[in-house]
């Protein structure tokens, strides 16, 4: 065995690694075999498999008593001996996932982790299980992270309980926000819950928001500071150059944002780049446009955005790839490719922008070496 493996903080990056770079499933197995390969990598491994958990299973395996629980059996009440032999493996929990039932774990219990759980993520039924009863106190987790809420429907009780919630919690530390309903939800019935998330102590911390439900209203409104956020809806969120505009005047420290909005673009290149003079500090957008409009004059306007590297366009609209690329090259001088849907007609358009910008800036080359 190699002497840096001798090393604990060593093995202890080389499994986290492990943890990030594979699927739960995998990274799991990996981590359990390691544990048994030697006794040096026991606590390391296990540390890291207890740490993030795909379900509530593995802490209720800790009560034998609880066993049919897990395995099939009638419904057991968790006493408070039950949470002692728990309490043992909770001590490294930082990530819980929460489907329904919740193994008879319930909203009374959940506080109980509240020391080390960091990033809660509550699934479907679940999530109806926990906040459907309006009474879930989140108030304890001042460790809180990340948390993650998704669902199949979102009944309406179930998302006023929620917008109480975050009314009623700090969330000192919150960094990560995630809400996901697949069926049968707009934005406007969304809209409470993050206005309750703005004018919460979270409003302060969060950096990472992300946004996905089925329909939408009439454009959105969020006023969060964010540094992160994306939004996808099935529909339109009818995103023009005005909403973008206001959008980004609400967010000028956004560093990545992404609105997936597929049906019937209409951000022009004038209304992306007034946008992107009100964030300066981003350096990935994802958007879909009308770029087939030309209603910009890159000659004419010296702006340059000092920070945007990525820049992905999806299946946006466009004709002119030579026009386009000149105005790309010119005001976004970190971009050197532009990033879109090869999946789909017209992507060819800009693969030939590409062509236009390694062309540019081959050009741009030579003429400093020559100076």
């Amino acid at each position: 065995m190699h002497q840096a493996l001798s090393v604990s903080d060593i093995v202890v990056e080389i499994f986290s690694h492990i943890q990030i770079g594979s699927s739960v499933g995998s990274s799991r197995k990996s981590l359990a075999a390691l544990a048994r390969t030697r006794k040096s990598f026991y606590n390391p491994a296990m540390d890291l498999l207890w740490a993030v958990l795909p379900t509530a299973d593995p802490l209720l395996g800790c009560v034998t008593r609880l066993h049919p629980q897990i395995y099939g059996g009638g419904p057991e009440s968790i006493t408070i001996g039950d949470w002692k032999s728990i309490a043992t493996h909770c001590v490294v929990l930082k990530s819980l996932s929460m489907v329904s039932p919740l193994n008879n774990m319930t909203r009374y219990d959940l506080p109980r982790l509240s020391n080390t759980l960091v990033t809660p993520t509550i699934n479907e039924a679940g999530a109806d299980d926990l906040l459907g009863q309006g009474d879930l106190n989140f108030a304890p987790f001042l460790n809180l992270t990340a948390l993650s809420l998704r669902f199949e429907t979102l009944p309406s009780v179930t998302a006023a309980n929620i917008t109480t919630v975050i009314q009623d919690s700090k969330f000192p530390l919150l960094k990560e926000f995630e809400f996901r309903v697949v069926e049968d939800f707009s934005w406007r019935q969304a809209e409470p819950l993050f206005r309750a998330l703005s004018q919460s102590r979270a409003s302060q911390t969060l950096e990472r928001v992300e946004i996905i439900f089925c329909d939408s209203d009439e454009g959105f409104d969020n006023p969060l500071p964010l540094h992160s956020l994306r939004i996808h809806v099935e529909s339109s969120i009818y995103l023009d150059n005005d909403l973008l505009l206001e959008a980004m005047s609400s967010w000028p420290h956004i560093e990545y944002l992404s609105l997936d909005d597929v049906y019937q673009p209409t951000v022009t290149l004038h209304g992306l780049f007034a946008a992107l003079r009100l964030c300066p500090h981003l350096h990935t957008l994802h958007v879909y446009m009308d770029a087939a409009r030309i209603d910009i004059d890159p000659e004419a306007d010296s702006f340059q955005h000092p920070s945007l590297h990525t820049l992905d366009l999806g299946a946006s609209l466009m004709v002119d790839a030579a026009t386009v690329a000149r105005i790309i090259f010119s005001m976004l001088p970190h971009v050197n490719k532009v990033m879109y849907n090869k999946s789909v007609g017209g992507s060819s358009a800009w693969g030939r922008v590409n062509r236009h910008l390694q062309s540019f800036a081959a050009v741009d080359q030579t003429r400093i070496r020559d100076s």
